[in-house]
């Protein structure tokens, strides 16, 4: 505000309200400055010092403030102080807030007995009860009463009936008495590959335990030794003699006599001739053997498959239809697929359509079959006879537009010419050439077509 002009007989010219540095004065002569103390406020004079103090009124029991109700603000804040002895400042804080609109207090933790809360949702309630609250409350189960604050330990029930199936049972410490059990789908474990077959044993004292399935290839049965007083844990094995109890009986007689020792290939059979009579070991007689009129000498291993030649038999499994057999070697029957019979006429493995080829002995073309059809023959090209053997006929035919060269195989001469050398068959000749000897062919006299 404007500083009023100050009158000269004023005891205080000047006033300075602090802190705000305003200075008021005296207007006239005899001007009264009037300080008023407002809501809360309580003013302290001190004539000697010649000072006027300010401060907030000091209420230590309480006072009425003017409220109204409010039905619509969502988030109003409670206000608190730090203590209730002295003059304290208010404060407020978020997390503390009250929605007017819904009746609803919110606050991060609450704490205390919670004595007078009531309709408590149960789904809204978390955390541990500690024990001692629980002291004293039970719940039951059949006709036995378990405290809600029980340590762990084991508990035998009564009056329970359990009905239906099980799906799962992961662990069963031990049941000591169940009147019926209906169904129990399922123990936990196993698979269905490794362990498909695994059958459960008592190993223990309220244990059970699987015995591994038999995962090998071979047929096995379970088995189990004692020892007179005890059992012990089951496993796979294969039969044994011993396993086997000895035989005493059968439906006629006895038949204590098969486990013993015997003489060598007798057989267990009734009497040989005459009337039925207990079974003893015996030979065999013809009579044993219905039909049995061949002598045999050897054995008769061979006759459930191909019968070898070793034993008269032939080797082969299967023919050629027409094909000669012959042995291949010493020890083997091969059927010809070149020399065939039909039963009236004799046919020879042929060469329809062959090429001379090369100009000497060693590039000249094999030949590989009895009768020969030259048909394509270059000048001074040939063929080779195969390797000689006594008695062999080869018939060859030229076919082609020039002479033939026909010459031997290594080391051997045809008529008159010297080893390895050809002998010319000319255009249009038809010659047989026979084998004397395994290095000596000669030629029946040509034939021209």
């Amino acid at each position: 505000m404007p500083v009023s002009t100050v009158a000269t007989t004023d005891a205080f010219r000047k006033i300075l309200i602090l802190p705000n540095e305003v200075t008021i004065g005296a207007e006239i002569v005899g001007d009264t400055l009037t300080i008023v103390a407002g809501t809360g406020i309580d003013i302290t004079t001190d004539t000697a010092n010649d000072t006027i103090t300010i401060t907030n009124a000091t209420t230590t029991t309480g006072g009425a403030v003017s409220v109204s109700e409010d039905l619509t603000t969502a988030t109003n804040y409670l206000a608190f102080v730090t203590a209730i002895t002295a003059d304290e400042a208010v404060h407020a804080n978020s997390s503390l807030r009250f929605n007017s609109a819904t009746g609803t207090l919110s606050s991060t933790i609450f704490s205390g007995s919670g004595a007078s809360l009531t309709n408590l949702p149960a789904g809204q309630l978390s955390g541990t009860i500690p024990s001692a609250v629980l002291t004293n409350s039970t719940v039951y189960i059949g006709t036995t009463a378990v405290g809600l604050d029980r340590a762990s330990a084991t508990l035998s029930l009564t009056g329970v009936n359990i009905d239906g199936s099980a799906g799962s049972a992961t662990t069963a410490g031990s049941a000591t008495t169940a009147g019926t059990a209906t169904k129990a789908t399922n123990l936990v474990g196993g698979n269905s590959t490794t362990l498909l077959g695994s059958m459960p044993y008592q190993s223990n004292t309220d244990t059970t335990t699987l015995l591994a399935p038999n995962t090998t290839a071979t047929k096995k049965f379970i088995t189990m030794t004692g020892d007179g007083t005890n059992g012990a844990a089951p496993g796979w094995n294969t039969i044994a003699a011993g396993d086997v109890p000895t035989l005493n009986q059968n439906t006629s007689g006895t038949a204590a006599g098969i486990t013993g020792n015997q003489t060598a290939n007798y057989v267990y059979a009734g009497p040989a001739t005459g009337s039925a009579t207990t079974a003893t070991f015996r030979q065999l007689v013809s009579a044993d053997i219905p039909n049995n009129a061949a002598n045999t000498s050897g054995t008769a291993g061979g006759l459930s498959a191909t019968l070898a030649t070793t034993s008269g038999g032939t080797g082969l499994t299967s023919f050629t239809a027409g094909g000669i057999v012959y042995a291949s070697s010493t020890s083997a029957l091969t059927t010809s697929t070149a020399l065939v019979f039909n039963g009236d006429i004799m046919s020879y493995s042929t060469g329809a359509a062959l090429t001379a080829a090369g100009t000497v002995q060693g590039d000249a073309t094999a030949l590989t079959k009895s009768i020969n059809n030259v048909t394509t023959v270059a000048a001074s090209t040939g063929v080779r006879l195969p390797t000689a053997t006594a008695g062999m006929r080869v018939m060859i035919r030229n076919g082609g537009a020039n002479d033939l060269k026909v010459y031997p195989a290594t080391g051997a001469a045809v008529n008159s010419a010297s080893a390895n050398s050809a002998v010319t068959l000319g255009v249009g000749a038809f010659a047989e050439y026979v084998a004397m000897t395994t290095t000596q062919w000669y030629s029946v006299t040509s034939v021209f077509a």
